[in-house]
């Protein structure tokens, strides 16, 4: 034979180096399980204590997993909208059936764009109540764990309603209207009597437009023909929160 045959003590040194290869490699194997099961249970119980958050709070909370479009809805998610808890199925669907279709053809093409960015973003939009009504919701969230190619893979954010804002803002927008349209003269003052607001009629009865009325004191509308006690009378009342009805004259 042309091969040497080896030693029993040169086998034996193989052996031992086999094992001690072995050994180190299932130590690596079995650190790397240890340490994804680790980050695994932190990341559970982060999102277990958010989750609880969010429950006990008013707002939505809703975490989608972009690879599968399944997404969790908190309760509150539900209950905002006059649905039980998982009503509804946990899908993106759910969300684009139920918004307002002038509001889907922006926001849903909008949202994604944001999402596959992974930009946060803060919109509003519209989501029909299990009653048939709309209630305005600001929607905030960010996608994040993104791989290698820049490929976000989860995202995560919140539902806040807004609707009694909105009306409010609504019936700010229609009293503003109603006072550049109004046919009386309006003047708005702050506390110390400065002109804040005129409307269009206050400019076109008294000549002066608005940048020049803005920051100065009523009185420099004053005349001879109204009475210091009658000025008086006009300031206290409106000074006490109160409607003042009369007739004065005015120049410039």
């Amino acid at each position: 034979m042309t091969e040497q045959k080896k030693t029993i003590a040169e086998l034996t040194i193989e052996l031992q180096e086999l094992r001690q290869e072995h050994h180190s490699l299932k130590v690596s194997y079995e650190k790397d399980i240890t340490e994804r099961k680790q980050e695994e249970k932190t990341l559970r119980k982060t999102r277990e204590q958010l989750k609880l958050a969010m429950d006990a709070g008013e707002h939505g909370f809703w975490d989608w997993n972009l690879d599968t479009n399944d997404i969790y809805f908190s309760p509150r998610y539900f209950t905002m909208l006059g649905y039980e808890p998982g009503e509804l199925p946990m899908k993106l669907e759910t969300w684009v059936n139920l918004m307002h279709p002038d509001d889907k053809k922006t926001i849903v093409p909008e949202v994604e764009s944001y999402v596959k960015n992974a930009q946060p973003y803060e919109v509003e939009f519209r989501l029909k109540t299990k009653d048939g009504n709309w209630k305005w919701i600001s929607g905030r969230g960010k996608s994040y764990k993104k791989d290698k190619n820049g490929i976000s893979h989860r995202a995560v954010g919140v539902h806040i309603e807004i609707t009694e804002r909105k009306q409010a803002e609504d019936q700010i927008r229609k009293l503003s209207i109603a006072m550049e349209q109004s046919p009386a003269t309006v003047v708005i003052t702050d506390l110390n009597g400065d002109i804040e607001y005129v409307n269009p009629k206050f400019t076109s009865t008294t000549g002066y437009s608005f940048d020049e009325a803005i920051s100065k004191n009523p009185r420099i509308l004053k005349s001879d023909e109204t009475s210091s006690e009658e000025y008086k009378e006009l300031w206290e009342t409106i000074c006490s929160g109160k409607e003042w009805r009369g007739e004065f004259h005015n120049k410039k």
